[in-house]
């Protein structure tokens, strides 16, 4: 079962110096994966640079870190990017209830965003 300690945050900086934290998906004692907020606004966040660790891929790892994201952030609109060649991601971010907002071809890439 997922807890509210599944995420451990640490701090990364850009080189324009903005904080962005950085969570990591712990589940069972094990480091499954990680992602950033770029924005936290009042009603919605941006997710970027989410991924899963290899060996922990094709398991179902990705989507329990997805609902817990979701249940954490519950409250604001969430998006993020999903590139056109990551048919994966695309499949598991709408099995969770993601929704294709609008395509942009010069990133190559399909905002998706939930409510």
């Amino acid at each position: 079962m997922i807890t509210k300690n599944s995420f451990h945050t640490t701090a990364i900086f850009d080189k324009g110096r903005s904080y962005y934290p950085t969570h990591y998906f712990v589940y069972e004692g094990k480091y499954i994966g990680s992602f950033i907020i770029t924005e936290e606004l009042d009603d919605e966040c941006g997710i970027w640079s989410l991924s899963i660790k290899e060996e922990y891929r094709g398991q179902g790892y990705g989507q329990l870190m997805m609902l817990e994201l979701m249940a954490h952030f519950g409250d604001k609109h969430l998006y993020l990017y999903v590139e056109d060649n990551n048919s994966i991601a695309h499949h598991l971010y709408h099995s969770v209830g993601f929704r294709d907002f609008f395509h942009s071809d010069l990133m190559e890439a399909t905002c998706m965003h939930w409510e």
